[in-house]
């Protein structure tokens, strides 16, 4: 099947690059396992408009058929269903994620669905992410400072930052102040 190697050599490259580029992380594990001690929050934005309809299943399909992980990346999301905002279950909170480069084996990740370059999150969307982040900070015992935007674990793994996640209309500083 053409699309499964493009799909297979896309996985391969971005190994080879990391490899190449970043030897620091050429012995990344990247086998599903356990962990049980989150020491950080990593929020991320899907970088899909988010409607009215379930995302969050399309998400975890492509995350699994498409990128070949056992489950979707993230351990919860945030996505508008119908009128309302909730929560989406993801991974289980002591399997290691597979959503931060550097960050998988200790942290946990969540995906607020939308696109947060284009506009910034709803007030009902952000508080549920505000209210969802002190419980978990609450449960493991995480510091605010390690609440990071996918975007900030670039500059912590020293390494040039290539994405915008959580988005630029989402700014992580700002939202540390409502935690």
């Amino acid at each position: 099947d053409p699309q499964e190697r493009l799909q297979n050599l896309a996985v391969f490259s971005l190994y080879g690059y990391t490899k190449k580029y970043f030897p620091q992380f050429s012995q990344v594990n990247f086998t599903w396992g356990p962990f049980t001690n989150p020491n950080f929050i990593v929020i991320h934005h899907s970088l899909t408009e988010d409607g009215q309809t379930l995302s969050w299943q399309p998400i975890r399909r492509y995350h699994m058929k498409t990128l070949g992980y056992k489950d979707i990346s993230y351990h919860y999301g945030i996505e508008l269903v119908n009128d309302q905002y909730e929560i989406h279950k993801g991974r289980m909170d002591d399997q290691e994620g597979a959503h931060c480069l550097g960050f998988n084996q200790d942290s946990l990740g969540i995906c607020v669905v939308g696109n947060f370059n284009v506009a910034p999150l709803a007030p009902a969307q952000l508080a549920l992410l505000v209210k969802l982040s002190r419980s978990l900070m609450n449960i493991y015992g995480i510091k605010l400072a390690n609440v990071l935007g996918h975007y900030e674990t670039y500059e912590r793994r020293g390494v040039w930052i290539e994405k915008t996640c959580p988005g630029k209309a989402f700014l992580m500083p700002d939202f540390r102040k409502m935690l």
